[in-house]
């Protein structure tokens, strides 16, 4: 048991030691998490209220695959495995078609999958 026990603190003081507690993990250019980290700051400056256009503009496309004017699939275009699914009101003076001035109701959170192709 003592000696478990020695082990265990042992350990612990060699991690204090190093550093590697408590500290953040460093990110270097051309990490993932700097991508991720940018279609995080994009998401978080679009709001419902906004319109399908405003989506566009924050570096977001439709995404391959079944999407409607009403519900729609995206993808980030800094990495294609970063997806967004919008909900839209759409825009009544467009018939059955997109419109850039469709008005987002809903976002859902940022998710992680293979892009889906046509």
């Amino acid at each position: 048991m003592k000696n478990r026990m020695f082990s265990v603190l042992f350990i612990m003081i060699l991690a204090i030691s190093s550093g590697s507690l408590g500290e953040q993990p460093q990110t270097t250019h051309g990490c993932p998490c700097n991508v991720i980290e940018q279609a995080l700051g994009d998401l978080q400056r679009i709001k419902p209220g906004m319109t399908r256009q405003d989506l566009e503009r924050h570096n977001f496309s439709i995404a391959g695959g079944l999407s409607s004017r009403e519900q729609t699939n995206y993808i980030y275009k800094n990495c294609r495995y970063i997806q967004l699914e919008a909900t839209f009101e759409p825009d009544s003076s467009v018939k059955n078609d997109f419109s850039p001035k469709d008005v987002i109701t809903q976002l859902s959170k940022l998710t992680l999958g293979y892009p889906v192709t046509d």
